[in-house]
């Protein structure tokens, strides 16, 4: 449901004490389509240890769930033309397993099914065009999905069709599974303090040197209209800013991605139930949690519902989520949970 996305949405303030910057070490790289930044606490002598080690990890999870390795488990299984049972790694069983959890209490408003759809309306990794589909083939492709039509086996790992056509997208939550999985590799380091964001999904864990917690930029959610070659992070682009000490937050925006036809935006976030991208008036959404697998989930699963049910669907699964609603030239914030708790500032409208 996730693509790559146009900017980031969160950057860091990196307020540091500047005598300390030489025990702060930051790796970069390309994962899943999308960057990857992780900020850490170790001597010069480590880092490019520790670096291999992430690039290690994150070509692993590349290699199982990405749409853009088209030798990936998720590849193959979207390739097959039978409904025979696919051995899959009991990682990515595990990703499919949280996955179709949201769905079901979604009622199908999130599916992870919805890969045909993706590529139909050009966003998808094949990249073939953004463009408006005919009614007939939205019809056609709208048949090739629904979580219902996964069949997961969790004993021997593996997944099967019961369409031949069905295809699966993981966009929507291998990158934040791809972020706890790094934080976990750092703490078997010895490495307690550290922020990852792998395409916009954050985890922090521990603080900064002394004691003092990671801030983290929400950016405003821009209007379709907004200048897209001016999207520096600069202050007045800031929704708010959150304080983050081991916990992770993940966005997702209708404005990442979309293209305009005659007058007419269309997001990449589509709607699994009309085959069509949505359309409301929430422009994003944050979801915190200690799992970055969870929060990124929900975060596209809670856009998906909009500006009433996503909301109302937050409170009913307890969870702690940051709501921009479009109200005319304005931005309405509205929280869940105790999402609030976090806030370094007051929310800008």
């Amino acid at each position: 449901m996730k693509t790559n996305i146009i900017f980031p949405l969160f950057f860091f303030l990196l307020l540091g004490n500047c005598g300390r910057q030489a025990m702060r070490q930051t790796v970069k790289g390309r994962t899943m389509g999308t960057y990857y930044t992780v900020t850490f606490y170790a001597s010069d002598s480590k880092t490019d240890r520790i670096h291999t080690l992430i690039k290690e990890k994150l070509q692993e999870i590349n290699k199982k769930m990405s749409l853009f390795d088209p030798n990936s488990e998720i590849s193959r299984f979207n390739k097959l033309t039978t409904t025979n049972w696919f051995a899959i790694s009991r990682k990515t069983a595990l990703v499919i397993k949280t996955a179709l959890t949201v769905c079901r209490q979604t009622k199908g408003k999130y599916d992870i099914t919805i890969a045909p759809l993706v590529e139909l309306w050009g966003f998808g990794p094949e990249n073939t065009g953004q463009q408006i589909p005919q009614p007939a083939a939205i019809k056609s492709n709208l048949a090739r999905c629904g979580y219902q039509k996964l069949r997961l086996r969790l004993k021997e790992p593996a997944v099967r069709k019961t369409v031949p056509g069905l295809a699966l997208d993981l966009a929507s939550i291998a990158k934040g599974y791809g972020v706890d999985k790094t934080a976990s590799l750092l703490q078997e380091q010895g490495l307690s303090n550290f922020l990852i964001d792998i395409g916009g999904e954050v985890k922090a864990g521990g603080s900064k040197k002394g004691g003092i917690p990671w801030k983290i930029g929400i950016s405003k959610a821009l209007r379709f209209s907004a200048d897209q070659d001016d999207l520096s992070p600069a202050a007045d682009r800031l929704q708010c800013i959150i304080e983050l000490t081991n916990k992770a937050v993940a966005t997702s925006g209708d404005y990442q991605n979309f293209f305009k036809k005659n007058g007419q935006a269309y997001t990449h976030i589509i709607d699994p139930r009309t085959g069509t991208p949505v359309k409301h008036r929430l422009a994003a959404v944050s979801v915190m949690s200690r799992s970055c697998m969870t929060a990124d989930c929900w975060a596209t699963a809670l856009l998906s519902l909009g500006p009433k049910a996503g909301p109302a669907m937050a409170d009913r699964a307890q969870l702690s989520a940051f709501f921009i609603i479009r109200s005319n030239k304005t931005f309405i914030p509205r929280y869940s949970g105790n999402f609030t708790n976090f806030l370094s500032q007051p929310p800008k409208q």
